[in-house]
């Protein structure tokens, strides 16, 4: 599949005009990783948006000595989002599950892009909308949990 009917395909970017679609396509890399390997990792800067074009990721998060599964990501999946937004270290790790493909877009090339007010409105909502539904799917598995039983004093 072409990379703009591809991009097309994404909900963060269904709204955007051909025109815009290229001017995205111009500041994109693509990067392959093998299994395994760790693109992202907790607590170092983000620099870049993540978005699978192939293969599969798994979106951990560090306890203690322990890694937890928080979520698992495909084809047209994104990550990466929170790093474009603010300044914070990474909040989790992201490994490769299987060979996988992403097209990249750096911080500072995008930035470029977002002084065109249409364009950073549109990809704007489109964060909050992923970062609402994350949300919402975090609230309901949490209210899913059995609560702890206080303990007798």
């Amino acid at each position: 599949m072409e990379s703009r009917e591809f991009l097309k395909e994404i909900d963060l970017f269904w709204s955007f005009s051909d025109e815009e679609l290229s001017r995205i396509l111009d500041i994109i890399k693509t990067e392959s990783f093998p299994e395994g390997t760790i693109i992202l990792e907790e607590g170092n800067i983000g620099r870049a948006l993540y978005i699978i074009k192939e293969g599969s990721v798994k979106v951990q998060k560090r306890h203690g000595k322990r890694s937890k599964i928080i979520a698992k990501l495909d084809q047209g999946s994104y990550f990466g989002e929170m790093s474009l937004i603010d300044e914070n270290p990474i909040s989790a790790t992201v490994v490769a599950t299987s060979p996988t493909t992403c097209l990249i877009i750096k911080k500072e090339d995008l930035n470029v892009l977002l002084n065109d007010l249409q364009f950073a409105n549109r990809l704007l909502w489109g964060f909050i909308k992923t970062l609402n539904g994350r949300l919402r799917k975090t609230s309901t598995t949490l209210s899913k949990k059995p609560s702890r039983k206080p303990r007798p004093k």
